[in-house]
């Protein structure tokens, strides 16, 4: 297994001295960490690979716990955004807890290296990145785990930050038919509603 090293705040985007931003992502830290708890004995069952031991979804929990702590500790000192994803990148890695916890700490420390911009297309590029880090910290990965599920969130990311960037273009009128309207009357037409794959804040990562 290859580790990555953690980055420095200097290697995040930093938002400032902005205490909504550091407790936003605390609280969206958190918030996944909920969701991974509740889902826990459920991941565990699913544990099959490499070795049928069920404690998948309980080494991932305490690994994300121990991000949430680190980053507890680091909001009591004031810390900006970027400080606080450090903080909690480098508490998940000590904390990680079996294969999973590290490569789930693997993918957090990507997160952070990629993260900064609040936008859809900056979320998109964190998910890849941490996604690719992930995918290094295993000597054989193997599709159906947690890696895969990783890959298909980056995958879900990059539509929505390419339909939103769609959406958000101006209307092009419409090019005058022969015989048609003069130049400058034709009708506006928007462009056909059409679904993506979401982007979800939080993933449930079984494996």
């Amino acid at each position: 297994m290859t580790l990555a090293a953690t980055p420095t705040a200097a290697a995040v985007a930093d938002d400032g001295p902005d205490p909504d931003r550091a407790a936003a992502l605390l609280e969206a830290v958190g918030a996944a960490a909920d969701l991974l708890e509740r889902n826990r004995d459920a991941i565990d069952r699913l544990n099959v690979y490499p070795a049928h031991d069920g404690d998948t979804g309980t080494n991932r929990t305490l690994t994300m716990r121990a991000a949430v702590e680190a980053g507890r500790a680091a909001t009591v000192a004031r810390a900006t955004q970027a400080e606080l994803a450090v903080a909690m990148t480098r508490g998940a890695l000590l904390g990680a807890i079996g294969n999973s916890g590290v490569i789930l700490s693997q993918w957090l420390r990507g997160l952070a290296g990629e993260g900064g911009g609040g936008d859809a297309a900056s979320l998109a590029r964190a998910m890849g990145g941490g996604g690719a880090l992930a995918q290094k910290a295993v000597a054989n990965p193997v599709e159906g785990t947690m890696r895969s599920v990783m890959r298909s969130a980056a995958d879900g990311c990059r539509a929505s930050a390419l339909a939103a960037g769609r959406s958000a273009m101006p209307w092009r009128r419409r090019s005058p038919r022969r015989g048609g309207a003069a130049p400058g009357r034709g009708r506006r037409r928007g462009r056909p509603g059409h679904r993506h794959p979401p982007c979800r804040g939080a993933v449930r990562l079984a494996g």
